[in-house]
């Protein structure tokens, strides 16, 4: 199916990069990159199906993995994003208890 050559690497990379910025605000916002790349991935599928490109078996096999994909991807990035505040709170206090560690 002509397209984008990147197009199928994109989301796993964006997730990987957000996985590896440690942070959860940071891995959120990867993940919501992730999750506009897997939608046009849906969008691509529609596109092979009325162009021939793909049967209506694969269609639907492959529509849903990518239901998958978007539905973990919504609930990891709704957990990064309760956790996040929380997240802060808690670096600050490490901070603030090797600040005081070091002024002893």
């Amino acid at each position: 199916m002509p397209t984008d050559p990147q197009v199928d690497v994109v989301a796993p990379a964006n997730i990987a990069e957000g996985f590896g910025r440690y942070y959860p605000g940071d891995f959120a916002r990867f993940m919501r990159n992730a999750l506009g790349s897997l939608h046009e991935t849906r969008n691509h599928l529609g596109a092979g199906l009325e162009k021939q490109y793909l049967t209506e078996d694969l269609h639907r096999e492959l529509g849903i993995l990518a239901n998958r994909a978007i539905g973990a991807s919504v609930g990891l990035t709704t957990y990064l994003e309760s956790c996040k505040e929380q997240w802060k709170q808690d670096r600050k206090d490490r901070t603030k208890r090797r600040s005081r560690k070091r002024l002893s």
